[in-house]
C-alpha cells in the first residue's frame, strides 16, 4: 500500500538498530556485517526504494492528468476557433453565392444585347476572377492555421510521451541500481 508523501514512513526496524548497523558498516564495511544485519540493511534499502517508486508513480500520474487536462483545453480552443472561423466564412460564402447567381443572370441578358454588352460581360468575368481570388485567399489563410494547430497538438502529445518515457527510464535505473547493490556490486 502506497503511503501519502506527507505521512512519515513507518520503519520496519528501530532507529537504534539501524544506527548501530550503519556505524558498524562505516567502520568495518560489508564484511563486518552478519547475515541478519545485511538483511536489515537490504530491507531498509528496498523500503526506501519502494517509497521513491511510489513518489515517482504519483508524479507520473499528476503529469498524465495535467497532459490530459491540457489536451482537453486545446480541443476546446480548437473547437471555439473553428466555430469562429466558420461563423465569419459563412456570410462571405453566401455573398459570393449571391454575386455568382447575379453574374449568371446578367450573362443571360448580355447574350441578347449588342457589342456594348460584350464589354459589360468582360467586366463581369473580371469580377468573377476577383471572387475566385478572394475564395483562394480565404482557403490559403485557413489551411496553414489548421496545419499549425494539428502540428502543435502532435507536439504536445509527443512531449508527454517523452516525459513519461523518461520517468520509466529513471525507475528502471533505480531498480537496476538496487539489484546491483543487492548482488554486492
Amino acid at each position: 500500500m502506497a503511503q501519502d508523501a506527507s505521512t512519515p514512513r513507518r520503519r520496519s526496524f528501530s532507529n537504534e538498530l539501524l544506527t548501530e548497523i550503519h556505524i558498524k558498516l562505516d567502520k568495518q564495511g560489508l564484511e563486518g556485517l552478519d547475515d541478519k544485519e545485511l538483511m536489515v540493511l537490504l530491507t531498509e534499502e528496498v523500503s526506501d526504494s519502494t517509497d521513491q517508486l511510489d513518489n515517482i508513480s504519483r508524479t507520473t500520474n499528476e503529469i498524465s492528468q495535467k497532459v490530459d487536462h491540457t489536451a482537453e483545453k486545446l480541443d476546446t480552443s480548437i473547437d471555439i476557433a473553428t466555430k469562429r472561423i466558420l461563423t465569419k466564412i459563412e456570410p462571405i460564402s453566401e455573398q459570393v453565392g449571391e454575386i455568382h447567381h447575379t453574374v449568371k443572370k446578367i450573362d443571360v441578358k448580355v447574350d441578347t444585347i449588342s457589342d456594348t454588352t460584350q464589354q459589360i460581360s468582360e467586366k463581369i468575368d473580371n469580377i468573377g476572377g476577383k471572387i475566385d481570388n478572394i475564395g483562394a485567399k480565404i482557403d490559403e489563410s485557413i489551411t496553414p492555421l489548421r496545419e499549425e494547430i494539428i502540428e502543435f497538438r502532435s507536439t504536445i502529445s509527443l512531449s508527454a510521451k517523452l516525459i513519461i518515457s523518461g520517468l520509466w527510464a529513471v525507475t528502471a535505473s533505480l531498480i537496476a541500481s538496487l539489484i546491483f547493490r543487492a548482488c554486492g556490486g
